[in-house]
């Protein structure tokens, strides 16, 4: 579950828009990565006479960890006090199986990162209008946070999925764009704490749409940063389709929630920044996801080093996107050809999450996916009507490709539970 990262020499804001399916309740919270200096090696004792060693031959003595652990979970410590709502425990429809997101940002320009943690829902309560509010917690310079969410108004009121972080009125202050389920919501910060919500005024609403995830980057250059949003499924929370009701609602004889495969996609948005608070839909103009494909993933990127942004979309069950940017306002879909729309051995992939990272010569894009395993078994003590889909596929890996402008597809590592 997908931490927002702000590249200023490139006026692009990065989400990752993290879906945090929150199994045992605690959250994982780091800062920024720090490298030691290396120590000198010392000669290791070799060959059947080798001297003991110190540890060995003091009794009682203590033997040094050799792998002390790289991170601790603080959570509590912190004073980080949430817990994600995700549809109900069965998971009978696909709308509750992938919940919330988080950024990392500092909203009040203090020099410190802040934390903003998206909610999701429950079909009764989102029936009933009942309100799962994200969470802000303001970070206090000395390990711990304070919960500001109450004043912070934040309040966006649906089915939480993703949040994206951005200056999207160039005042010099980060603004928050929160994904949701048939509506998404823009607050303006106020520079006092607090934020105000101009999603109405900023049009850009998402409205009837199902949005997963969002990204700001400035794809013109012209010095405002523009928004595009990855939308999933075209769904009607009064008509679901049923558990295990089709042939798009088994995996491997077993039945599960429906979906995405065999359900309507919905088409992403990309909206141009007009500069005076309000934005454009140029989805159509631009050609953006004219398949509807199942969108959860979005990075902006500028991979061939041509000074214009480009843009990678990771997609559920369907083809990834790649736009290559032509530095004239448009772009042009070269996923395929350039070897980043499909797995190594030319599959669709179920595609959760990106990141990119650049060197002097190359960019490598990194897929998170979900692949179906060919030995999984039901687990002992659960019946298969009444397994999720989250436990049915639980085979995850990521796939690293490297840009040239062309990318080389290899599979780095595995992950099974």
């Amino acid at each position: 579950m997908m931490v927002i990262q702000r590249v200023k020499t490139l006026k692009v804001i990065v989400p990752a828009v993290l879906l945090l399916i929150e199994l045992s309740g605690s959250w994982i919270l780091s800062g920024k990565a720090q490298t030691a200096a290396p120590k000198k090696s010392t000669p290791t004792n070799k060959g059947a006479m080798a001297k003991p060693a110190v540890a060995a031959q003091k009794p009682g003595a203590k033997t040094p960890a050799t792998n002390p652990p790289l991170f601790v979970d603080v959570t509590q410590a912190a004073g980080i006090d949430f817990h994600l709502t995700c549809g109900g425990p069965e998971k009978l429809y696909i709308l509750e199986t992938q919940c919330g997101g988080a950024a990392a940002f500092d909203y009040d320009n203090d020099g410190w990162m802040d934390i903003l943690l998206v909610d999701g829902s429950t079909l009764a309560d989102y029936r009933a209008g009942k309100c799962h509010p994200p969470q802000l917690y303001h970070n206090n310079h000395d390990g711990t946070f304070t919960d500001v969410s109450a004043k912070s108004g934040l309040n966006f009121c649906g089915w939480g999925y993703g949040v994206a972080i951005g200056d999207s009125d160039n005042d010099g202050w980060e603004d928050v764009y929160i994904t949701g389920f048939h509506g998404s919501a823009l607050y303006r910060n106020n520079h006092d704490g607090t934020f105000t919500d101009v999603t109405a005024e900023a049009g850009v609403a998402n409205a009837d749409r199902w949005g997963t995830s969002a990204a700001f980057g400035d794809y013109d250059n012209d010095g405002n940063l523009d928004l595009y949003v990855a939308n999933y499924v075209d769904l009607d929370i009064n008509n679901l389709p049923q558990f295990g009701n089709g042939v798009f609602c088994q995996y491997r004889g077993i039945p599960v929630n429906c979906g995405p495969r065999g359900l309507k996609g919905a088409r992403d948005r990309l909206y141009h920044n007009n500069g005076d608070g309000t934005f454009t839909d140029v989805t159509e103009k631009l050609g953006i996801d004219t398949e509807s494909y199942y969108g959860l993933g979005v990075l902006w990127l500028d991979y061939d080093k041509d000074g214009c942004l480009d843009l990678y979309v990771a997609n559920d069950s369907s083809p990834s996107l790649l736009y290559h940017n032509n530095c004239h306002g448009g772009f042009t879909e070269v996923g395929a050809e350039a070897g980043v729309a499909y797995s190594s051995d030319g599959r669709e992939q179920a595609g959760m999450g990106i990141d990119v990272f650049p060197t002097m010569t190359t960019t490598s894009i990194t897929t998170i996916t979900m692949e179906s395993s060919p030995t999984w078994q039901v687990p002992p003590g659960l019946e298969p009507s009444a397994i999720p889909i989250s436990v049915l596929a639980q085979n995850f890996s990521t796939t690293t490709t490297t840009a040239g402008p062309t990318f080389s597809s290899r599979m780095v590592t595995s992950i099974r539970r």
